[in-house]
Formats: C-alpha cells, structure tokens, sequence
C-alpha cells in the first residue's frame, strides 16, 4: 500500500480511508493466515518540509491508527520512518505498508 501527502501535512485524503479499507481487510486475512507475521509501516517526509522528523512520525502514527481502527492489531504492526534528503520531493512524502514476505 502507498499513500502520498500533501507538503507539511500527514492528513489523509478522501480516498486514502478507502484505499486503507480495502488493504486493511488484505492484510488482516494473510495476518490471520501467517501468525508470525508483521505488517510493516514506513513513513517518510522530505527534508525541505518543516519538521521534517516530525512529520514522518505524524504520518506513520495516522496510517498505523487508521489501520488499527480497521481491525489490525496494534501488536501486529511495526513501523519506522524516516526523513530522505533529495530526490523527488512529491515521491518523498508517503507512507508504505507491506507484509512480511
């Protein structure tokens, strides 16, 4: 799953809750049927943002709170963010979720 934000912000857009609906129902069937598994959540920010670090951790912290509410268990997840230095900017400012493989 790949969400994209807008500069300095970690709100989700309109299609972003159903985007999340969808995977979370995903990922909650493969959780159900691999119990050592873990979804992993990465968020990154770009480092011409304001508070760069700050804002990674506030958009891993809404992706992961969005998919707890869907029915993932918080025990679950791992998540880890990070601020990127250069490259595309729009590319920078997203959060991935992914399952173990």
């Amino acid at each position: 799953m790949l969400l994209s934000f807008g500069t300095n912000s970690s709100r989700l857009g309109t299609r972003d809750a159903a985007v999340i609906e969808g995977y979370a129902r995903i990922f909650a069937r493969r959780l159900a049927e691999k119990p050592g598994s873990k979804l992993h959540i990465r968020a990154f920010a770009d480092r011409r943002e304001g508070d760069a670090a700050v804002l990674a951790v506030a958009r891993m912290v809404v992706v992961r709170s969005a998919l707890v509410a869907q029915g993932i268990s918080i025990d679950r997840i791992h998540s880890e963010n990070s601020v990127l230095d250069g490259g595309n900017p729009r590319q920078n400012r997203r959060v991935e979720a992914s399952l173990d493989d």
